[in-house]
């Protein structure tokens, strides 16, 4: 149902922010994975530069060459309080600070690098739904998101599946699910939302229902198959058909671990072994 909230929106990043927020699942932007990388690059470069001056200043001030006075007491490389208190405004010690000074905005870089890495991508799913109805403008006047800049095919765009940027993160994840509940999910959904969506209200389909019905029917088959291979196996005395049936039930077994769950393989082999 379309909310009261919407009509107070202006079209544009408002509105995109306001759909986002009441359906986190396309909540999507990008990690500019490049330009950080590229950032990381220069802080690299800028320190190896600091670092092969400093080094070559504590050459030169530990091995004079020819008559050159140091410009520190050497033992400044061996005892702080000589660089840091006796010397501070030394060449040396100034070059240690500049240095710290990078480091700082270094590390702080590369440990938010790390942290943007670990962020995972949206799925195929959401990102169909941001392209679909939110991104694009539309002429339907229901969904007039409608965004002009530079930034409109960041997500793509309906016409243009495979244009959204690579970095997407998004903010939001779907937790992990079978794949059945996936497939349902993938599929479900969006046939509701086609059939809803020439209403006059835009309609958001939840996921409840469908995940609802997916435990359901995995309730119901992890109740069965045992008690269908006991009963199976019990009424055939045929020593070769319940050997049939032991290999055709313990491939079931694995199938709906497999389709049902979200076991690892490891984890699949180990239960069939069993």
């Amino acid at each position: 149902m379309a909310n009261a909230h919407d009509d107070l929106l202006i079209c544009g990043y408002p509105r995109l922010a306001w759909k986002m927020g009441t359906d986190p699942s396309i909540a999507m932007i990008r990690k500019f994975t490049a330009l950080n990388n590229e950032s990381l690059l220069y802080f690299q470069a800028e320190l190896v530069k600091l670092e092969k001056d400093l080094r070559e200043i504590q050459r030169k001030n530990h091995t004079p060459t020819g008559n050159e006075e140091p410009e520190v007491d050497p033992r400044c490389s061996a005892d702080w309080q000589w660089l840091g208190i006796i010397e501070p405004e030394c060449e040396q010690w100034q070059t240690v600070l500049e240095i710290r000074r990078v480091l700082k905005d270094y590390n702080k870089a590369l440990l938010q690098q790390v942290q943007l890495n670990a962020l995972q991508a949206p799925t195929k799913y959401d990102l169909n739904d941001i392209q679909n109805r939110f991104v694009e403008s539309s002429k339907d006047a229901s969904n007039p998101i409608g965004l002009k800049g530079d930034d409109r095919l960041v997500w793509g765009s309906k016409h243009l599946k495979k244009g959204q940027a690579k970095d997407l993160a998004a903010l939001s994840p779907r937790p992990e699910s079978d794949p059945f509940s996936a497939m349902i999910m993938e599929k479900c959904t969006p046939w509701l939302y086609r059939h809803l969506r020439d209403l006059n209200e835009t309609v958001y389909v939840s996921d409840r229902t469908p995940l609802r019905i997916t435990a359901m029917i995995t309730t119901v088959v992890a109740s069965l198959l045992p008690i269908a291979s006991i009963a199976i196996l019990y009424n055939n005395k045929s020593m070769k058909a319940r050997l049939a049936l032991i290999a055709i039930f313990t491939f079931l077994f694995a199938s709906a671990l497999a389709c049902f769950s979200t076991a690892k393989r490891t984890e699949i082999f180990s239960a069939t072994a069993a």
